[in-house]
């Protein structure tokens, strides 16, 4: 079976989806007049005690170089498309040849979250993997990758288990996240929140917190400096 068979708590997520699913259904029985009840008028979702850099981790440069070196044409550009890019899964497996800009190097009138519609830029790099499979003659409605979300994380993961990379807990978003974290790392949260598309730059702030190795190594050598110290200042016991 595909489906869970945990018994555990469920994610403050996945309560507020049912949540509103349950107060949409009883919103429409009430409205043709089926039923008057409304038995979630007073449930709230639960707050999400997880911080969002912690749901989804990103992968590190290196480990990218590392999908990117046993990676196929078609992958090639997908990870490109993600961890360049900054696309989100069904943007990058939705994409056509119509939106590739190759002159002006920019993907043209990508469709993010909320129907934003955005000119997203393209790297060198991304644009000769885009070259490397792109038919003679597309047609402009043709997807680019000729693979839609389910398949690109079926892909993703397959392709990290020939890298020695880890795909639990980061799995096609982490490519994205990977974009925010370097971008916000090198260039600032101001030009992260502009290559992701974030109407708010609250929003873009969890791509600016440290990693979860960086923050160990923040302890660390927070613990260093408690350890026992030689010189002049160190007690005399004779």
């Amino acid at each position: 079976s595909r489906g869970r068979t945990t018994n555990g708590p469920r994610a403050a997520a996945t309560v507020a989806v049912k949540l509103a699913a349950g107060k949409a259904l009883y919103r429409a029985l009430r409205h043709v007049g089926a039923s008057d009840a409304d038995p979630f008028r007073d449930l709230t979702a639960p707050a999400d005690a997880a911080a969002p850099e912690d749901k989804r981790e990103a992968y590190r440069s290196d480990e990218v170089a590392r999908l990117l070196a046993v990676a196929e044409p078609r992958d090639v550009a997908f990870v490109h498309l993600c961890a360049t890019a900054g696309l989100r899964n069904a943007e990058a497996t939705g994409l056509v040849w119509g939106q590739v800009d190759a002159r002006d190097g920019l993907l043209r009138r990508v469709v993010g979250k909320g129907g934003r519609v955005r000119d997203v830029p393209a790297a060198g790099a991304l644009l000769d993997a885009l070259a490397a499979i792109r038919p003679p003659s597309p047609d402009p409605d043709e997807r680019v990758l000729g693979f839609g979300p389910w398949r690109a994380r079926r892909r993703l993961r397959a392709l990290c288990e020939r890298a020695g990379v880890r795909y639990e807990g980061r799995e096609v978003h982490g490519l994205r996240h990977t974009a925010g974290t370097e971008v916000a790392r090198r260039h600032g949260i101001d030009a992260a929140a502009d290559l992701l598309r974030h109407a708010n730059l609250q929003t873009t702030r969890r791509y600016a917190k440290r990693s979860r190795a960086e923050r160990r190594a923040v302890a660390d050598d927070l613990a260093g400096g408690y350890g026992p110290k030689r010189g002049r200042d160190e007690p005399d016991d004779r």
